[in-house]
């Protein structure tokens, strides 16, 4: 990881203009800029969590904070929209972190349709690299598919949303394929 964190930042800070990075040009062309281009990386791409409220005031408002979110199983009302998650490879929790995709879209979606009126509930499933590289975790597949259909029985009146990143949209795509149509007549949106 750390490793593909330096590539990105090494690939980036050379594709800028030197003018931009704060970087002098070298004669000694024997000699790479490590120490230049970590301070740019860490300048350029790092939010710390003092920075957080500056950039966006009501990031710590958020209805959606945290990493898990079992709204359909835990005994939450029924809402009018029931969204199923499933977080990319490696994310944490059933949904990944606050500062991640989906609690982001989370926050967006119910800005928009109101905290009330909304339901999510995370995919729980292995969310590592062998499943990705499956083409999707099989027992996630399953899982996903099986909470449309508890969706469906428990809140006959929800839109039911499905949604993942990454690893998470293999499993939209794989759980669809596990569903009769009558229970893909129900689902409102995949996205």
């Amino acid at each position: 990881m750390k490793a593909c964190v330096f590539l990105l930042a090494a690939s980036t800070a050379l594709a800028a203009p030197l003018e931009s990075v704060g970087m002098a040009l070298r004669s000694d062309l024997g000699s790479f800029p490590l120490a230049e281009l970590e301070e740019y990386y860490k300048t350029a791409y790092s939010i710390k969590p003092s920075n957080v409220d500056s950039l966006h005031p009501t990031i710590s408002k958020r209805q959606y904070s945290g990493d898990t979110f079992n709204q359909l199983t835990d005994g939450t009302p029924c809402r009018k929209v029931t969204l199923i998650y499933a977080r990319g490879t490696t994310q944490d929790g059933n949904v990944g972190d606050a500062a991640s995709e989906g609690p982001t879209f989370f926050n967006a979606l119910a800005a928009r349709i109101g905290a009330s009126n909304l339901a999510v509930q995370g995919v729980d499933y292995a969310a590592n690299i062998f499943g990705f590289l499956a083409g999707g975790d099989a027992a996630g597949s399953t899982t996903m598919a099986n909470l449309v259909s508890r969706a469906v029985s428990q809140c006959p009146n929800t839109k039911i949303v499905l949604s993942g990143y990454s690893q998470g949209g293999q499993l939209v795509h794989n759980a669809a394929a596990k569903l009769t149509t009558a229970l893909i007549n129900r689902i409102s949106a995949d996205l």
